[in-house]
């Protein structure tokens, strides 16, 4: 079985600082995996730039960070395609190749076009490699990962499309997943699947379901609707990502319902057990984030991020 893999998702909360978001980015980084995504919630006055301040706060982690991918959360629509390429890929420079974005797109039939926009506008560096990027060539992938969004549900409307890198969906069992898998097989879904689940921490499973109910099952803000919470011990936790992962998802998308006591829950609890088990990664191998997800790198970026590496 190939080896897991796990993001964290950031924000939600318009009260969270960026010292808390940076110390939570490490802190993940400490257990290894693979992305987090970053959503800033529009402040107090309502005001926003569609998710290109996630951006901003996404280049201010990619400073005090050294390997886990970064994926701001913009909202297609409230900025134009190639105001997002521009500024992503600027991240994706200033992170060493590890940088994505994760797009939320408010009429799903759009999800394509929003994709492919966004592609376009991406470096022509890229073109020479087999393609040009965004035209459909061999290169149409090159360039930042594309993450979108799934909707509640089993079947074909409920999976991002295709045109994306990433996907995130919410089975809320392992039958559930298993719908998901099969019906992306038939109508098309991004090659890597992840499952959203809101977690609740402790090594004592009585005392976690406690701490979930005592919040009324309150989810996180990152946490679609409907997204299935989880109470219980890190093996239990593990337990369940093998069904998935057997299911046919590449992993899960971790919404911690307290943002810190249950993310070292998942560092220090769920990550050692995966590794005890052989199915997570015990080092990070380089910085690019195409390659660690397994997916054709562009030899100009790969290069880029092994300078990165070694001026670091």
């Amino acid at each position: 079985m190939s080896s897991l893999h796990l993001a964290l998702a950031l924000g939600g909360d318009p009260t969270t600082t960026a010292a808390q978001w940076s110390q939570r980015a490490r802190e993940a980084e400490v257990g290894l995996l693979d992305l987090v995504t970053l959503d800033v919630p529009a402040g107090p006055s309502g005001g926003t730039t569609g998710g290109l301040d996630a951006v901003r706060a996404a280049t201010r982690l990619a400073a005090t960070t050294r390997a886990i991918g970064l994926l701001p959360t913009v909202h297609a629509g409230a900025s134009d395609p190639w105001s997002i390429a521009r500024d992503v890929e600027a991240l994706d420079g200033a992170s060493g190749g590890r940088a994505g974005v994760h797009l939320r797109v408010p009429v799903p039939a759009d999800e394509s076009g929003w994709v492919q926009a966004v592609r376009r506008g991406w470096s022509r560096g890229t073109a020479g490699t087999g393609g040009t990027a965004g035209t459909g060539g061999t290169d149409s992938a090159a360039g930042p990962l594309v993450a979108l969004p799934g909707r509640v549900g089993r079947g074909p409307r409920a999976l991002p499309a295709d045109a994306a890198d990433l996907g995130f969906v919410s089975p809320r069992t392992t039958v559930d997943a298993q719908e998901l898998v099969a019906a992306a097989r038939t109508a098309g879904a991004p090659r890597h699947l992840l499952g959203d689940l809101v977690v609740v921490l402790d090594d004592d499973a009585s005392r976690a379901r406690a701490r979930a109910e005592s919040t009324g099952g309150r989810a996180p803000a990152t946490a679609p609707q409907g997204t299935r919470v989880f109470s219980g011990t890190p093996a239990q936790l593990a337990d369940l990502a093998l069904g998935w992962r057997t299911a046919g998802l590449s992993g899960l998308r971790l919404h911690p319902a307290d943002p810190d006591r249950d993310l070292r829950g998942v560092t220090r609890g769920l990550v050692p057990e995966l590794q005890r088990r052989g199915v997570f990664r015990r080092s990070y191998r380089g910085t690019d984030l195409r390659e660690r997800l397994g997916e054709p790198a562009v030899a100009a970026r790969s290069a880029r991020s092994s300078e990165h590496c070694t001026a670091a």
